[in-house]
């Protein structure tokens, strides 16, 4: 997988976490401790789509360390 496909994959997980957690958060039947949960996971990936951009996507270490040791890895 590219860099920048890499990048954009990590921006389309990032995005769905935000819709879901925004969804949540609509229905007061939820449960808190889920919603901390995928407010963590996007902070998480957040976290990845920063490193690979201050290292100019150069390179890809990093972070798929973080996202497989979070269980981030496979996430699609």
């Amino acid at each position: 997988m590219s860099m920048q496909s890499h990048l954009a994959e990590l921006e389309k997980k990032h995005q769905a976490l935000e819709n879901k957690i925004h969804d949540c958060q609509a229905h007061p039947a939820v449960d808190d401790l889920e919603v901390v949960e995928l407010k963590r996971r996007k902070l998480l990936i957040k976290d990845a789509i920063e490193r690979l951009r201050h290292n100019g996507l150069a390179q890809n270490g990093p972070s798929q360390n973080v996202l497989a040791q979070n269980g981030l890895a496979s996430m699609h």
